[in-house]
């Protein structure tokens, strides 16, 4: 029929081109004049058979109300820990650490997956689940609370946000780190193991710490925790200088070693920071707060004091 067409129009045996050209237009007119009517049938089929997957990042907030405050923060809070989970696994993988060694089971984001995230798609996803966190959070807040709700509640992002800058600090260095690992310079190997064996000490720490059911023990070891991270930060600036005096670095690997250690260290305590607005009442909050301003500035008097 088509043809036929054609031909009423274009000499088909002299100007064949033409010929063909006007059928192929005239075949996708009729094939759009008979299949549009079909089209909203045609895409929610396809839309049934291929539906769109949602990657549910977040294990406790979707079926909690934001309206009803008590359970929503109690959701918030273990969506948070959640996020810290995440977070060390993301950081133990970011240094080439088996995470059997800190984890008995795979988390959330992977527990059903059969392929682990790469790194960089695992960094997404807790941006990701911040993100989620944030939004419940602001939710919250449209409720009437009270001055003890609303304090709780700012402690709680307080500790996602540590956590998200803990994981921002290492991811910064990471290259260093790798350079760090495939030196030929033994000291700076050497301080790549140490990172390593430090992170896993703490994490081990703070596993023992997230087990506890008694806060007053609670607040004892994440202080015993803390100081452990500064006793180690020490011990790098003085193996350094002694390393400085030995000529085993060079300058610039110097101010490379300087800057891991600082965002390590800096890393660190923003992860027991995040643990501390997430376990202790406010009374310990506050108590241990206190302390770490009595040792910074014990610090800074001996700091005068050498100087």
């Amino acid at each position: 029929m088509l043809v036929w067409i054609v031909s009423r129009f274009v000499d088909i045996s002299t100007n064949s081109l033409t010929g063909l050209a006007l059928f192929h237009t005239l075949f996708n007119i009729l094939g759009l004049i008979l299949f549009f009517p079909f089209i909203g049938l045609l895409s929610r089929l396809l839309v049934r058979i291929y539906p769109d997957h949602k990657t549910i990042l977040t294990v406790y907030l979707d079926q909690t109300p934001t309206e009803i405050t008590d359970a929503a923060t109690a959701a918030l809070r273990k969506e948070i820990d959640h996020l810290l989970q995440e977070c060390q696994l993301y950081i133990l993988r970011l240094l080439h650490i088996d995470e059997k060694l800190v984890f008995d089971a795979d988390l959330p984001f992977e527990v059903n997956r059969r392929k682990k995230y790469m790194l960089d798609e695992l960094y997404e996803n807790t941006k990701l689940l911040h993100a989620e966190i944030f939004s419940f959070y602001s939710k919250i807040q449209a409720n009437t609370l009270n001055e003890a709700e609303t304090k709780e509640l700012e402690r709680l992002i307080y500790a996602s946000r540590n956590m998200m800058n803990a994981i921002k600090n290492l991811k910064g260095v990471r290259h260093n780190m790798d350079e760090f690992d495939g030196s030929d310079n033994a000291y700076l190997n050497l301080q790549y193991k140490l990172f390593r064996k430090r992170l896993v000490e703490l994490y081990h720490n703070m596993s023992h710490i997230r087990s506890m059911d008694d806060k007053k023990r609670q607040y004892s070891r994440l202080l015993a925790a803390f100081t452990q991270i500064e006793e180690a930060d020490n011990r790098f600036i003085k193996n350094t200088m002694d390393a400085v005096a030995q000529k085993k670095v060079q300058e610039m690997e110097i101010a490379s070693l300087l800057l891991v250690n600082r965002l390590f260290t800096q890393s660190c305590r923003m992860q027991i920071y995040s643990m501390k607005d997430l376990l202790l009442s406010l009374e310990q909050i506050n108590k241990f707060d206190r302390a770490m301003d009595a040792k910074e500035s014990v610090d800074a008097e001996k700091k005068n004091i050498t100087d």
